[in-house]
């Protein structure tokens, strides 16, 4: 069977390239656990010209990614706040990028299956 280009099976297979290149950083990026990495996305999924972009990501161990009272990226407004000054301290960079793009609405230029084609390239 002939998949299209913006098909939910390559949505998918992109999104698991895209969260398998985050977590190959190995270690959470906050307290360097090694434990059930998840890849986190600065901008959320919804927003699809971002979705597939690794400067979109953070390799996080499910407690920063979810439980963590102080800094975690899915959490009441005050660890998301501790998250976001974690951020901008230890990845400028990548604080920049985010800064620079969260409000970007615009739809993608690229079809699910260029962007898997991209992020296997890269494993």
């Amino acid at each position: 069977m002939k998949h299209k280009p913006n098909s939910k099976y390559y949505r998918k297979k992109a999104d698991e390239a895209w969260a398998k290149q985050i977590r190959s950083v190995g270690a959470c990026e906050i307290c360097g656990g090694k434990g059930r990495l998840n890849a986190h996305h600065l901008i959320k999924r919804g927003r699809l010209r971002f979705r597939h972009d690794l400067s979109n990501g953070v390799c996080l161990c499910v407690v920063h990614h979810q439980w963590d009272d102080d800094c975690c990226a899915h959490g009441d407004l005050y660890a998301i706040e501790g998250f976001m000054l974690w951020l901008k301290d230890h990845r400028p960079g990548q604080w920049k990028w985010y800064r620079e793009n969260k409000d970007d609405k615009r739809k993608p230029d690229w079809t699910y299956l260029d962007k898997y084609e991209e992020l296997k390239g890269t494993l």
